[in-house]
C-alpha cells in the first residue's frame, strides 16, 4: 500500500547526496537533515495527527538490493517519539 501524498524515493548512489527536504513532507516537519546524506529520506503520515512514518532507503554496496527502514514517531510534548515497531513489516505499510 502506498501511503496519501507519498512522494516515491529513489536510492541515492554509494556517496553522500544533497539532502531534498521536498521529498515526503519534510517541510512540514521543524527539523530535517542538514547536510549530504548516503539514503533518501520522506516523511508520510499526518503531522497534524501527531503520527508520522520516516522511511529510508538506500544501497550503499551497490548491488542493486535496496535497504529500507520504516520509522514511526508521535509527538508527545512537542517532541517527536519513536514508536516501536508494528508486529510485522508486512503490515507496516497499511499503517497510513
Amino acid at each position: 500500500m502506498v501511503a496519501r501524498n507519498a512522494t516515491k524515493i529513489t536510492a541515492p548512489a554509494a556517496r553522500k547526496d544533497v539532502f531534498n527536504p521536498q521529498l515526503g513532507q519534510w517541510r512540514e516537519m521543524s527539523w530535517h537533515p542538514d547536510g549530504p546524506v548516503y539514503y533518501r529520506y520522506s516523511v508520510t503520515g499526518s503531522i497534524a495527527n501527531k503520527l508520522i512514518q520516516v522511511t529510508a532507503v538506500g544501497d550503499l554496496d551497490q548491488d542493486s538490493s535496496l535497504a529500507v527502514r520504516n520509522v514511526l514517531y508521535s509527538l508527545q510534548d512537542d517532541i517527536w517519539q519513536e514508536l516501536p515497531p508494528p508486529l510485522s513489516s508486512e503490515t507496516a505499510g497499511d499503517i497510513f
